[in-house]
């Protein structure tokens, strides 16, 4: 559990730092599709490197019951750190403060019966912010 709190601060890192604004601009033919590409490549390679702990937490007490549990929490807060990044994109303060905000919420609040609507909440609007944002940023003029 640890080794995964630890990889996830490492993850934390690699996400605060904005790319420059003329990658994003090449990279991208929509704002929904460039997410969903970043979400998906994001997510893929947090769930392959997070395999070994996985695996090892799954031999353990815990079974492979609990190591699938830790496995899909991790990866939706994998995937909150990376909508926060694309939610307040051009500031990396915002987004790095962002992101240490939403992980201590979501590590101190798991037993709280408050927590799976905050969560929900929370991934709502970071998907329509980021959307919002990356629009923005690509110049596209469709609300949707």
């Amino acid at each position: 559990m640890a080794a995964l709190l630890a990889w996830l601060l490492v993850l934390l890192a690699c996400y605060g730092t904005p790319e420059p604004s003329t990658m994003l601009a090449l990279a991208a033919r929509s704002a929904g599709s460039f997410l969903r590409r970043r979400l998906l490549l994001g997510l893929g390679y947090g769930a392959l490197t997070s395999l070994p702990f996985l695996w090892i937490l799954g031999c353990s007490t815990a079974g492979a019951g609990g190591a699938v549990a830790v496995g899909l929490a991790w990866l939706v807060l994998v995937g909150l750190l990376i909508l926060t990044k694309y939610a307040f994109y051009p500031n990396a303060l915002h987004i790095r403060f962002t992101q240490a905000t939403m992980l201590a919420v979501a590590l101190t609040m798991p037993g709280n019966p408050v927590y799976p609507p905050l969560l929900a909440v929370a991934i709502g609007g970071l998907l329509w912010q980021s959307r919002r944002r990356l629009r923005e940023l690509l110049g596209e003029t469709n609300p949707l």
